[in-house]
């Protein structure tokens, strides 16, 4: 586990949830849940995992084009980051 730094006197108090737990989490620990615009619940996981839930199959055509949008435009920026490094 990688320790976290607490917020600083400045940052003001913790917040807190209901359930009595900080408010404040690294990005990416759990997945992310979403609605599908055609229907279904999908659950993105960070290690490249999709579980989609009660979706039809143009709700999973169409998460399936936007991720693939997406990794598209993550390659060309790694690319152009490539590029202006060396």
């Amino acid at each position: 586990m990688i320790p976290v730094k607490p917020p600083a006197a400045a940052d003001g108090p913790m917040p807190v949830c209901p359930t009595g737990r900080s408010t404040r989490r690294r990005s990416g620990r759990a997945p992310l849940t979403t609605k599908l615009a055609g229907g279904g619940i999908a659950v993105l996981f960070r290690h490249g995992v999709a579980v989609l839930l009660d979706a039809p199959a143009p709700a999973e055509q169409a998460l399936r084009e936007r991720l693939d949008a997406l990794d598209r435009k993550l390659e060309l920026a790694a690319r152009t980051e490539r590029t202006l490094v060396a």
